[in-house]
């Protein structure tokens, strides 16, 4: 059975290796930090991880199945490293003063479009730890919906000053979830709704 997974979707031209490779060159900065200072290491990774199918348990489609966790665990060894980040600016960013849930969650019901949602905020939350205080407002009061002029306020600065800090803010946060490899599409279905970007 290990054979058959190597040769259907971990050799070179497979549709798995093509993904897992591009996977790896959009994080190679931070997967290097985490010895894998090269593709076929982390690929081998993700292959070790994945020897573990029951093959005559999948129901839907087996191509499907494989690529989805291929997917599936291609983020968790990122996020590994990301672990503690993740929970420490879980445990600053993600509930505001008022005690609010702001985690988003999506509106559309199909696994994949939840499982985009989910990666998606994660990569917000981490984005998030690496702003300024003043900034993390201003992200949780558009994550919240509120009035700009009640914002402004409540940061000391004017109406005009909070939209450029927007602005800029908007366009560092599209900058950073495309260089996780996040489709232009998915960014504006999952964060357009909540008129984030």
């Amino acid at each position: 059975m290990h054979e058959k997974l190597y040769q259907t979707y971990f050799a070179p031209g497979t549709r798995g290796h093509e993904f897992i490779n591009r996977f790896y060159q959009r994080n190679r900065k931070q997967l290097a930090r985490m010895d894998y200072a090269e593709a076929d290491a982390f690929i081998n990774q993700v292959f070790l991880r994945l020897t573990s199918v029951r093959w005559n348990a999948i129901e839907s489609s087996e191509e499907h199945y494989i690529i989805k966790s291929i997917y599936y665990q291609c983020w968790n060894l990122l996020f590994q490293q990301k672990h503690a980040a993740m929970h420490q600016a879980r445990d600053l960013d993600v509930s505001g003063d008022d005690g609010r849930d702001y985690r988003m969650t999506s509106d559309h019901p199909d696994p994949q479009s939840i499982l985009e949602g989910r990666d998606l905020f994660e990569q917000v939350v981490l984005f998030k730890a690496s702003l300024k205080p003043a900034d993390v407002r201003i992200l949780n009061g558009l994550i919240d919906d509120r009035k700009l002029t009640e914002l402004s306020k409540e940061i000391g600065i004017s109406y005009n000053a909070l939209s450029v800090r927007i602005k800029r803010l908007r366009e560092r946060l599209a900058k950073h979830l495309a260089a996780c490899g996040f489709e232009a599409k998915t960014i504006q279905r999952h964060l357009g709704a909540e008129k984030i970007l």
